[in-house]
């Protein structure tokens, strides 16, 4: 039997993966916009932080009512790295293909 995997959100997570991409010398504008689109996570989770990949993909799903592909894409490429930042890289979500 798998183990479900899942974390809680804390305010020093956020502000260490910011602090982290800044180290790393990303760009301002990277910085900008993926601490935004962790904003929009933060606020689809509300007040309960807890995250497991049955939340992760409702939140994908609520993406892809709202938004073109190509910015889902996007908010997941910084929500992924969130994860991975936090030690959560099994969480990770797949991008939504594109059709050609």
């Amino acid at each position: 039997m798998t183990e479900k995997v899942y974390f809680t959100v804390k305010e020093t997570d956020v502000k260490d993966f910011k602090t982290y991409l800044y180290e790393r010398e990303n760009a301002e504008t990277t910085i900008s916009k993926y601490s935004t689109d962790l904003r929009c996570f933060l606020k689809f989770l509300g007040n309960s932080r807890e995250v497991d990949k049955a939340r992760l993909l409702a939140y994908k799903e609520w993406l892809i009512e709202r938004y073109a592909v190509s910015s889902v894409n996007s908010m997941l490429a910084a929500l992924n790295q969130f994860l991975e930042f936090c030690g959560y890289a099994q969480l990770k979500v797949p991008v939504k293909k594109i059709r050609q």
